[in-house]
């Protein structure tokens, strides 16, 4: 067993900087920029608790305070595809393989006590293996040997939710999204 050792740490740190730093222009609008909180939200799911909500990385995470971080979440300005995008590239560049590379598919459920969350309701959650109030998530990865990372995700909308003007306009949904089985 090798010991950690405050170097690596170190290190550790840097090296997220710099990851974070090339993706700096992506948290960027002409008015604004919400690159710190960014940071601090890329930082709150690298360390802490096993569930990542925002009032748990708030407790871990420096100088940050969890409505700061929902508000980067669910109402700034960023160029979230571009980060996908970039991710993707990076993949390919890092670890992609054209003969032994796989793209994986697959869902999975949220349990949501409140319905008015994108997508909840009575449904299949097949993390616990029952229909109950739930958020569907579909993930699309990629592996390669021991190599594995997520490259694309979506929120699962439900057919009532589609064909609701006022619920996807609470939510902020996008009208280029519609209801696919």
């Amino acid at each position: 067993m090798i010991d950690l050792i405050t170097l690596d740490i170190d290190r550790s740190v840097e090296e997220l900087m710099t990851f974070h730093t090339s993706f700096h222009s992506f948290f960027r609008v002409k008015t604004r920029d919400v690159i710190k909180q960014s940071l601090q939200y890329q930082q709150g799911l690298l360390l802490g608790a096993n569930r990542k909500n925002m009032t748990n990385m708030e407790k871990t995470v420096p100088y940050c305070d969890h409505q700061s971080l929902q508000n980067f979440i669910t109402d700034s300005k960023w160029d979230e595809e571009g980060v996908i995008r970039k991710i993707q590239r990076r993949v390919c560049e890092s670890i992609g393989n054209p003969v032994h590379g796989s793209i994986h598919l697959d869902e999975s459920g949220f349990l949501k006590d409140c319905k008015s969350f994108v997508g909840v309701k009575r449904q299949y959650c097949g993390r616990f293996g029952k229909v109950d109030n739930c958020q569907v998530g579909v993930f699309l990865g990629y592996a390669f040997m021991s190599y594995r990372t997520l490259i694309d995700k979506r929120i699962y909308l439900p057919e009532e939710w589609a064909n609701d003007p006022d619920r996807r306009a609470l939510c902020s949904v996008p009208e280029e999204i519609t209801f696919k089985t």
